[in-house]
């Protein structure tokens, strides 16, 4: 078959590999600005999640289970649905409300072990055309090419706004496609897939409506602490911080004000008895903090390495 507008969206595809790539490497980079124009927030999600057995080496430290796990986590008043596809694709969870099925997403999610052959998108979207048709989000994750050209109709029909992350052996043109066919932003081209809690911020600002997230890369050796902070600009924020496994890293100590250089708005707060509340989620190499009880203005906080081996790079992706 062929596809339409084969190369469009490439060059945003480049500058996002760029974007990602840099902070695998240990840099620094934050993203920001207005609302998003024109967006309508999502409310109901869908993984389509590759499990074919390539997998196996692309993904030995199952990262695409943290990016959906980190999605489920900031957005418990959302529903999701979610299939696994390789040779064929089954249902790993029907679609329900996140929060108070958490437990059973995780638990759904251990069938994700790298043992289903080979990569049939079709498949995958069928499924998932089956099972929550009326989601207005998808998710859909691939390390491989598939088998063969798939028919667009699978992800045309129906139309749901679709963010493609591709990793591996995927075709570029093909995922390309799959964005610029359903609405969804340029494929998320990922060199490593520690990369894919990071991925996980940005589609769930996206999907939110909200600026991509601030990202800060700092490397840390075993005991040493490091401060961030940023700019809070409403009552509530989420903080996505990720590392390579073998670590044990622990996100703590969220303020603000303090000193002498605490805003009137601060004071008042204070006066009222307000305080930050941070509730934490965690795996086995990150953490999801989700921030309520805060103010406009600066938001502080430390990042420890309790366990490293050498030195680890710590990404944390922040949503103000």
């Amino acid at each position: 078959m062929h596809f339409d507008s084969r190369w469009k969206r490439l060059a945003g595809l480049i500058g996002l590999t760029a974007g990602l790539t840099a902070l695998a490497a240990g840099g620094t980079s934050s993203a920001g600005g207005a609302p998003l124009p024109n967006c309508t927030k999502a409310d109901n999600l869908e993984a389509i999640i590759d499990d074919s057995g390539s997998m196996s080496s692309t993904d030995v430290d199952r990262f695409r289970v943290d990016m959906v796990n980190i999605l489920a986590a900031l957005n418990p008043e959302k529903s999701m649905g979610g299939v696994e596809f390789g040779s064929d694709a089954v249902p790993l969870f029907l679609a329900k409300p996140i929060g108070p099925n958490l437990g059973t997403i995780k638990t759904a999610l251990n069938a994700i072990q790298a043992d289903n052959g080979g990569t049939d998108y079709e498949q995958g979207f069928n499924v998932a055309n089956a099972q929550n048709p009326a989601a207005n989000a998808r998710i859909f994750l691939s390390d491989g090419a598939p088998n063969f050209d798939p028919d667009p109709n699978v992800w045309k029909s129906p139309n749901i706004k679709t963010y493609v992350v591709g990793f591996g052996t995927v075709d570029p043109t093909v995922l390309s496609q799959i964005a610029t066919d359903t609405g969804g932003p340029a494929p998320f081209n990922v060199t490593n897939t520690a990369q894919l809690r990071t991925v996980a911020a940005i589609v769930n600002a996206r999907i939110n409506c909200e600026p991509d997230p601030i990202q800060i890369t700092k490397t840390l050796k075993s005991g040493q602490v490091k401060g961030l902070s940023f700019a809070a600009d409403g009552n509530t924020a989420q903080v996505v911080t990720s590392w390579t496994p073998g670590s044990k890293i622990q996100v703590f100590g969220f303020t603000q004000g303090g000193g002498g250089h605490s805003s009137a708005v601060a004071q008042s707060a204070k006066k009222r008895g307000g305080h930050i509340k941070a509730k934490q989620t965690r795996g086995a190499s990150y953490t999801v903090v989700s921030l309520t009880g805060i103010h406009k203005g600066r938001v502080r906080f430390k990042i420890k390495a309790k366990k490293a081996a050498g030195k680890v790079a710590v990404t944390t992706a922040i949503t103000p």
